[in-house]
């Protein structure tokens, strides 16, 4: 049995990890390294403890995990490691950067590539020969087909559909429900069938601290 940590855990998606980690058969430990987490999470701590196999992250968007990651390198965890719901497909041929987590019933196909920190929601499918930049994010059901493309921090909401070879850019918002048909530019928010963009998203930038330190 692991011995794994959820860290940041002021989040009400905490749940699905701890949830995830348990049909894994883990011993959960929750880490309140905020404040405001919902007391009824299992091994409630505000500090890391000592001992633990490896740790996962419980915020849900892309800038909470990609301040999350940070936090919890600089608080010492390591062992940041991708976690993925027993419920979920990966092919053979992904690869699965650090600190990924899918969710039940996700499905990643084959030659897909998923950046550190990537969070794969409920149902969410990722095609073949995709590239998911680090700390993408996506809602329920998102649909991600065959090469799409998507940059630092994106986030794809609950039940958007990509169309093939598409690129979504580095910070970009689609809504939910959103039908892309053409690449969508860094920072852009867009909605809409076929999506339309109609704003901006405030720019960011995060790195993975295992892959920075040589991890």
């Amino acid at each position: 049995m692991n011995r794994t940590a959820v860290y940041g855990v002021a989040t009400p998606y905490a749940w699905e990890v701890v949830e995830t980690l348990w049909r894994l058969g883990d011993e959960v430990i929750c880490v309140d390294n905020y404040g405001g987490a919902d007391e009824r999470l299992p091994g409630l701590h505000t500090v890391v403890p000592a001992d633990l196999d490896r740790a996962v992250l419980g915020p849900s968007s892309a800038r909470a995990r990609a301040a999350a990651a940070q936090t919890a390198w600089a608080a010492g965890l390591r062992h940041l490691e991708a976690i993925v719901d027993p419920t979920a497909v990966v092919a053979r041929t992904a690869r699965v950067g650090h600190g990924v987590y899918a969710n039940a019933l996700a499905c990643v196909g084959a030659q897909a590539e998923v950046g550190c920190f990537v969070n794969l929601n409920r149902t969410v499918s990722v095609g073949h020969h995709c590239s998911l930049g680090p700390f993408t994010s996506t809602g329920p059901g998102a649909v991600l087909s065959g090469s799409v493309r998507t940059g630092a921090g994106a986030f794809i909401g609950s039940g958007a559909v990509v169309l093939p070879e598409r690129t979504i850019g580095r910070g970009a918002l689609v809504g939910a429900g959103a039908v892309v048909t053409k690449d969508v530019p860094d920072g852009a928010i867009v909605v809409g069938n076929p999506a339309r963009v109609i704003g901006a998203a405030e720019s960011w930038s995060s790195d993975c601290p295992l892959c920075t330190s040589g991890h």
